[in-house]
C-alpha cells in the first residue's frame, strides 16, 4: 500500500472510529482535539449501506487493489466502529505534532492490511511500527489501539541566528548572494607557437572567410561576468535553500521519532476541565481548541513583520479555549461553535449586544423572501467600547505605539457624539431580499455618426436585478431629514408623496427612501414603499422566524425552496452548472446562520439546516450529494 492508499484509509478512520478507552491516550499538552463518533456515523447509516455506497465500494477496491487483496467490508479493516476516535495536535516552539487515535476490535485483521506498507518493526509487548517511505509518518499498534503520527517544523523557529546557526541551517536570501562578488577569468592566453605558425600560414587563413581572429584587446572581463554572475548566483541560492531543506527533514524525522518513543514510554492523561466541560455525546464530530490566541500568535509574527519590519510574538486578542459540534437530528444538521474571550471583553460585548429587535419590521418581511439578515447591535455602545477592544486587541501587538493608541482613542470620543448617533442609527435592522428578476434596462453608450463624431445614445439591455428592502430603526431622524433636504435643493434626488427616489445614470435601478413609524425604509422598488407609506404589508412571516429574530443578535436566513425556484427563472446557460444547482436545491428546507451573541463569557453561533425527507436522514442525504457529485453521475 502507498502513502495515497493510506491517506483514503486516514479519511475513512476520520468517520469510523469506547472514548474513556483511548482517550487517556490523548497527551496531556494537546492543544486541539477532533472526536469522531463512529457508532453514531453507524446508527445514522449501516455498515452494509455504507459498503454498497459508491464511496464506500472505491475505498475497499483502493486499499484491496494497493495490498493485493479483497475486501469485502470496511469492517475487514479491524476497526472498531462502535467508538470513538480522536484526531489530535500538540506543538512546541519549533515543531507542530499531529496524531491519530482509533480503537481496534481485531488487530489480526490491522496487520493484514498494514503488511504490505513498510517495514514493521515489531518492539515489546506486541506493539507494531511501520515508518513510511518517506518517514514523515510513523503508524504504531497494539491489540488496542492504531496510531498515526506526523508532524511540521516551524518555520519562525529557524530564523533565529542563534538556533539557525545550532543546527548549521543558513536561511540564506537571494539578495545577499550579490554581495558576495565573483572574480572574472583571466584574459586569454596568447599562444606565440600559435602566432608563429598563423603569420607564416597567412595564404591559407586569409582564404578561409569562416574564420574569425577575436584580438585579446576585444575581450572586457565585465561581460563575462555580466553573463556568469545570473547563473551562478541562482545556483548558489537554491543549492543553499536545498541544503537547509535537507537538514530540517533530518530534524524532523529525528523529532517526530523521540515523540513516538516518549508517548510509548511515558503515561499522561489528558485531563483538560475545558475539553470535558464541553463534550457534546449527541455529536457526530466535535472540535475542542484549548487557546485560539496560540494559533494567532503562529501566524501573526509573519504578519506583523510584513507591516512593521520586526517579529513578535506577543499579540494576544483575549480569546480562550473554542469548540464546534456538529449534530444530526433526522433531516436536519446542526453546526453550533462557542470561543470563550477575556472577562474585561466580555462585559464590553454584552453591552454591544444589549438590543432589542423592532418588532414593527416583521409585518414588512414576506415569508417568501428569497433572503433576509437580521442584526440587533447597540450602536451607542459599540461607540463607547471601540477604543477601549482596540486597545485590548492591539495593545500588547503595538507596544510601541501606546501613546499615538491612547491619542487615537481620545480623539475618537472627542470628534463622535456616542449617544447622538445612538439615536440616529439604533442598531437593529433587517435586509430584506424579496426576488431575483430579468429586466430591460437602459444604458447609455457612445456610437459614430456619419462625419466620425461621438454621440452618447441610449440602448436596451437584459440584466438580472435583485429586489431588497433595507430597514432600520432611528430614534432622531433630523440628520437623515436634512441630508434628503439637501438633495432635494441640489436635484439629485427626487420626492413624490413621502418617497425619496435617488437616480444614478452608472446604475441599473433606482434607489428610494421612506421615512416612517421611526423606521429608516431604503429600497429598489418604489411600489413596495408606497404600500408601506399607505399601511398595506403582508404580515406572513412565520412564528419560527419571528422567534429567531428575536432572540438572536444576528440572524442570516436562507429560503433555499424559493432561491431554487428563483434559479429557475433565470436565463442561465448550463455552462455555469445552473441545471445542477436547481437540482441540488430542490426539496431542501431553511438555512439559518445565526448569533445570540455572548452566553455568559462566550461568544456562540450555530448554522442549522433542514434536508430533503427523500432520504431517511440527513447524513444519508449529503452522502448522497457527495457521490453524485464525485462520481459525476448529476
Amino acid at each position: 500500500m502507498n502513502k495515497y492508499s493510506l491517506i483514503l484509509l486516514s479519511i475513512f478512520l476520520a468517520f469510523t472510529a469506547s472514548a474513556q478507552r483511548i482517550e487517556k491516550n490523548l497527551p496531556k499538552n494537546a492543544y486541539a482535539v477532533a472526536t469522531i463518533n463512529s457508532k453514531y456515523f453507524f446508527d445514522l447509516i449501516s455498515v452494509g449501506e455504507f459498503n454498497q455506497s459508491e464511496i464506500g465500494k472505491a475505498l475497499l477496491k483502493k486499499i484491496g487493489k494497493s495490498n493485493n487483496k479483497q475486501f469485502r467490508s470496511v469492517e475487514d479493516f479491524g476497526i472498531d466502529l462502535h467508538a470513538q476516535m480522536y484526531i489530535y495536535s500538540t506543538k512546541s516552539d519549533s515543531i507542530v505534532y499531529y496524531g491519530m487515535l482509533v480503537p481496534l476490535y481485531d488487530a489480526k485483521k490491522l496487520d493484514t492490511l498494514m503488511s504490505d506498507i513498510g517495514t514493521s518493526l515489531h518492539a515489546q509487548k506486541g506493539s507494531r511500527r511501520i515508518d513510511l517511505e518517506d518517514k514523515k509518518q510513523i503508524v504504531t499498534w497494539n491489540d488496542d489501539v492504531l496510531r498515526i503520527f506526523s508532524g511540521d517544523l516551524q518555520d519562525h523557529f529557524f530564523e533565529n541566528e542563534e538556533i539557525a546557526a545550532k543546527y548549521g541551517i543558513k536561511n540564506s536570501k537571494l539578495s545577499d548572494t550579490y554581495d558576495t562578488p565573483l572574480e572574472p577569468p583571466a584574459p586569454p592566453i596568447t599562444d606565440t607557437v600559435g602566432s608563429y605558425w598563423d603569420e607564416t600560414d597567412t595564404l591559407e587563413a586569409s582564404s578561409d572567410s569562416s574564420v574569425v581572429t577575436i584580438q585579446e584587446e576585444d575581450y572586457n572581463s565585465d561581460n563575462y561576468v555580466d553573463s556568469i554572475n545570473q547563473d551562478s548566483i541562482y545556483d548558489n541560492y537554491y543549492a543553499s535553500i536545498a541544503a537547509d531543506d535537507s537538514i530540517k527533514t533530518v530534524l524532523l524525522k529525528k523529532w517526530l521519532n523521540d515523540e513516538v518513543n516518549r508517548l510509548s514510554i511515558t503515561k499522561e492523561i489528558f485531563e483538560n476541565k475545558s475539553f470535558k466541560q464541553v463534550v457534546n455525546k449527541k455529536a457526530l464530530a466535535s472540535v475542542w481548541i484549548r487557546n485560539v490566541d496560540e494559533l494567532y500568535n503562529d501566524f501573526v509574527p509573519d504578519v506583523y513583520s510584513a507591516f512593521l519590519g520586526k517579529k513578535t510574538n506577543k499579540f494576544s486578542a483575549g480569546f480562550g479555549s473554542a469548540n464546534a459540534h456538529l449534530v444530526v437530528e433526522g433531516n436536519q444538521v446542526k453546526l453550533s461553535g462557542a470561543l470563550e474571550v477575556a472577562d474585561d471583553q466580555a462585559k464590553s460585548y454584552h453591552k454591544i449586544y444589549n438590543r432589542k429587535m423592532n418588532k414593527k419590521f416583521f409585518k414588512y418581511i414576506d415569508n417568501d423572501a428569497l433572503v433576509y439578515l437580521g442584526y440587533k447591535v447597540n450602536t451607542q455602545a459599540y461607540l463607547e467600547e471601540l477604543p477601549k477592544l482596540t486597545k485590548q486587541y492591539y495593545g500588547r501587538l503595538l507596544s510601541g505605539f501606546k501613546e499615538e493608541m491612547d491619542l487615537g482613542a481620545t480623539l475618537f470620543s472627542l470628534v463622535l457624539d456616542e449617544k447622538a448617533i445612538g439615536k440616529v442609527v439604533k442598531g437593529d435592522g433587517v435586509f430584506v431580499l424579496n426576488s431575483v428578476k430579468e429586466r430591460e434596462v437602459k444604458y447609455t453608450t457612445y456610437e459614430y455618426d456619419d462625419d466620425y463624431n461621438s454621440v452618447e445614445v441610449e440602448k436596451m439591455k437584459k440584466e438580472t436585478l435583485p429586489d431588497f428592502l433595507w430597514m432600520f430603526s432611528s430614534d432622531d431622524m433630523k440628520l437623515i431629514e436634512k441630508l434628503l433636504s439637501i438633495g432635494l435643493s441640489k436635484r439629485a434626488i427626487t420626492e413624490e408623496d413621502g418617497i425619496y427616489t435617488f437616480k444614478n445614470k452608472k446604475s441599473p435601478f433606482d434607489m428610494h427612501i421612506l421615512l416612517k413609524d421611526g423606521i429608516i425604509f431604503i429600497g429598489t422598488s418604489f411600489e413596495s414603499l408606497v404600500d408601506v407609506q399607505q399601511g398595506k404589508s403582508k404580515n406572513n412571516l412565520s412564528v419560527k422566524n419571528k422567534t429567531v429574530l428575536k432572540k438572536n443578535s444576528a440572524v442570516l436566513a436562507l429560503n433555499t425552496s424559493k432561491i431554487s425556484e428563483a434559479v429557475s427563472t433565470l436565463d442561465l446557460p448550463d455552462s455555469y452548472g445552473s441545471k445542477a444547482l436547481k437540482e441540488k436545491l430542490q426539496g431542501l428546507g431553511n438555512f439559518y446562520f445565526t448569533s445570540k451573541g455572548m452566553d455568559g463569557n462566550k461568544m456562540v453561533a450555530e448554522f442549522s439546516g433542514e434536508f430533503p425527507s427523500t432520504h431517511k436522514n440527513a447524513l444519508k442525504y449529503i452522502l448522497y450529494l457527495i457521490e453524485n457529485t464525485a462520481f459525476g453521475n448529476m
